[in-house]
């Protein structure tokens, strides 16, 4: 199991048309995981969503993400 915190920054980062990236999006890719992956690779795989999901656009509000597994 692992627990997953982060900022509003991370749900409400948005695409060109201004959606936002959003908590069910976050939620869909978390249950899509293997379980056995590591902190460091959950949170790349998300950076890596939100910045496709946001085209690389500039955040207008601090992201931040913190992964922890429990044994």
């Amino acid at each position: 199991q692992s627990l997953v915190l982060y900022t509003d920054g991370l749900i409400e980062a948005v695409d060109g048309q201004g959606e936002e990236f959003g908590r069910v999006r976050l939620e869909d890719l978390l249950r899509s995981l293997a379980p056995e992956k590591e902190p460091d690779e959950i949170v790349e795989i998300i950076r890596r969503e939100v910045r496709e999901y946001t085209k690389d656009a500039i955040l207008t509000d601090d992201l931040t993400l913190f992964v922890v597994k429990f044994a």
